[in-house]
């Protein structure tokens, strides 16, 4: 009678094993479908265009960055707003283009009209009161509420990109006269006070006057691309952020096509472009 039993527990075992596999495969058979979630209206709508969307990890909170200068933090659920924050642009100053740093980094740079740019920081912290889960937006500033100086001619940037830490960060941007300049901005701190300083180092790059509208930093901060919309792709090598040097151009799409999109993969070594 021993056997018996331990044999058909051995066969129940297996055919629970079969189910529970059945059960985890069987969707990846059905067709792909997307149903929509939670609709709400555009938080704080008046506060202007959108000009970058990002959720945080838990999927319970967002912010959206706006053209006038507004960053707002929203929850999901409902759209309600939790905080809707004016961001230290100088008066008269308008954004002119947007770079974004790796998305876990949550760190973003304002291109301004001035030749500017301004590098935020939006992050959440998660705290447990009375064993319930809350997820507390905050927005900072990795290098200060000033702005920083990209081009010194102070033309307004019409492209923008930006990796770095919280110690240092590279900056690239292309100007309304068409040249290509990048930052290395390296942050101090005094061992005696609080403050802070920033060096930093601008290096206009060897590029013949043309038309580009697009840019791309690679998070290692050694590689950079720009591109245009008629399919021109230029590389550059910036390890040495001091003598940048032209790796290769290349065009990419015939010349009826135009250049609508363009971005990294993962791992930043191939990219992606959309005509």
């Amino acid at each position: 009678h021993a056997m018996t039993i331990g044999g058909i527990s051995v066969i129940i075992a297996i055919l629970l094993i079969f189910f529970y596999l059945l059960y985890v495969v069987f969707p990846l058979l059905l067709p792909a479908k997307i149903e929509a979630g939670q609709r709400f209206a555009m938080p704080a709508s008046d506060a202007g265009k959108t000009l970058y969307l990002a959720t945080e990890e838990k999927n319970q909170l967002a912010m959206r960055l706006t053209d006038t200068g507004h960053l707002i933090f929203f929850t999901l659920q409902d759209g309600a707003v939790l905080q809707n924050l004016t961001l230290p642009i100088p008066q008269g100053i308008a954004i002119t283009a947007l770079g974004a740093a790796e998305p876990t980094t949550g760190v973003l740079a304002l291109g301004l009209s001035n030749g500017h740019a301004l590098v935020i920081k939006h992050e959440y912290s998660v705290s447990y009161p009375n064993g319930k889960r809350e997820i507390t937006p905050k927005l900072s500033y990795p290098l200060g509420e000033t702005t920083i100086a990209i081009d010194q001619q102070g033309q307004p940037l019409t492209a923008l990109d930006i990796q770095g830490s919280a110690e240092s960060a590279t900056l690239t941007a292309v100007t309304t006269d068409h040249r290509v300049v990048m930052v290395s901005v390296h942050k101090q701190e005094s061992l005696l006070d609080d403050s802070v300083t920033l060096e930093q180092q601008q290096v206009v790059l060897p590029l013949q006057n043309g038309e580009l509208d697009f840019i791309l930093l690679s998070k290692d901060q050694r590689t950079l691309y720009v591109a245009s919309k008629t399919g021109d792709v230029i590389n550059f090598n910036i390890s040495d952020k001091s003598a940048p040097s032209l790796a290769r151009r290349v065009r990419v799409i015939p010349t009826e096509q135009k250049i609508t999109a363009i971005s990294f993969l993962t791992g930043d070594i191939s990219l992606l472009i959309a005509d």
